[in-house]
């Protein structure tokens, strides 16, 4: 990318001569009356001079072309090949715009040439600004697909859709739910697994730990049964990571495509939310669909445990919510009828206040 950017200056700068020597030309009798030597002389002296001057340029400011190469560096990593689509139709038809205009300008002695020059560069950079501010609303209106899937589940090359697509990051891959939301057509669109997520995975998988070796062995599971099922679109995408967090890879990658991240990862929701991704949340789906219960139902729980509370036993329904029954202390093994006295909804789950239902007394009888 330097050494680019350093051609680069010193093509400008040549180029930058050959004006120069245009000029002195036109605007110059005694110079325009010169024999086609003599000016084929003079223009290369000048844009020897350019380039000499641009090769200076490049030496002395090696640092300022270092940090401008990776700004760009970094710029282009965010951009998709959508965004670069998009950004050079605009930029042709602010062109094709700019020159319906300037058909008559040109026209104007000495003047004409430059006037149209700076008509076709601004109006190619503001066709390009709006297409880009645009690109969501087109992406909308398309909602069509473009290349970046790779191979199809049976040879080929399949497009992913880049509309509702979603991210899978680390947590979700290892809680294994997402596995049966993506089958019940909860998730459509195409579900991207970065590369780096995969790298992540196996480094669990392997781990000395005999815990994390079991999620990490669990994760690579679920993701693998994901790739053998037909009806779920399941990508692996490289994503230039340099040596960011995970975490703050994902948001970038999220961003660039314009994808959901799916998560159980409380930090990372929060962190992607505050940065403008759409994050979906696994606890959060699984609150959301749980029953509601309200004060004064009765329900039917088997006390397994002790409350944290004097007097308290705690059960647990099917789909793992904790319900509290007050004075069931010494009656864990036994099946209750109780009364819902209260829901607290935590950012942990829910939890479910009962009593023991009229007539039932502390022995259960």
């Amino acid at each position: 990318m330097q050494r680019l950017l350093k051609v680069t200056l010193i093509v400008i700068s040549s180029v930058a001569g050959y004006l120069g020597y245009l000029f002195m030309t036109s605007g110059n009798s005694l110079l325009a009356n010169l024999d086609a030597s003599d000016r084929n002389n003079l223009m290369l002296v000048m844009v020897l001079c350019g380039a000499l001057v641009g090769i200076l340029l490049a030496i002395l400011g090696s640092g300022l072309v270092k940090g401008l190469s990776r700004k760009i560096h970094d710029a282009m990593s965010v951009v998709s090949l959508y965004d670069f689509f998009i950004a050079a139709i605009g930029a042709i038809l602010g062109l094709v715009a700019a020159n319906l205009v300037v058909l008559p300008i040109s026209d104007i002695p000495f003047a004409g040439s430059y006037i149209s020059l700076a008509l076709n560069l601004l109006s190619g950079l503001l066709g390009m600004i709006i297409a880009i501010s645009l690109k969501d609303d087109i992406n909308e209106r398309m909602r069509g697909t473009i290349s970046g899937g790779g191979p199809g589940k049976y040879g080929g090359y399949r497009a992913y859709s880049r509309i509702g697509s979603k991210i899978l990051d680390t947590s979700s891959l290892i809680d294994g739910r997402v596995l049966d939301i993506a089958r019940s057509g909860f998730l459509d669109g195409t579900l991207i697994v970065p590369e780096f997520i995969l790298n992540e995975l196996q480094k669990v998988a392997d781990s000395s730990d005999q815990f994390k070796r079991a999620r990490g062995r669990r994760g690579l599971d679920v993701l693998k049964r994901m790739q053998d099922d037909a009806s779920i679109d399941l990508r692996i995408m490289p994503f230039p990571q340099e040596d960011q967090e995970t975490d703050a890879s994902l948001i970038k990658m999220s961003r660039s495509l314009s994808a959901a991240v799916v998560t159980t990862d409380y930090n990372l929701n929060k962190a992607a939310t505050l940065q403008g991704s759409l994050v979906l949340n696994v606890n959060e789906l699984s609150n959301a669909v749980k029953p509601m219960v309200l004060p004064g139902e009765e329900m039917r729980v088997m006390v397994i445990k002790e409350g944290k509370e004097h007097g308290q036993g705690v059960g647990y329904l099917d789909d793992g919510t904790m319900i509290v029954v007050e004075g069931a202390k010494k009656m864990i093994g036994h099946e209750l009828s109780v009364t819902v006295t209260s829901v607290l909804q935590t950012s942990a789950g829910r939890m479910i206040f009962t009593k023991l239902k009229e007539g039932m007394s502390s022995n259960g009888s």
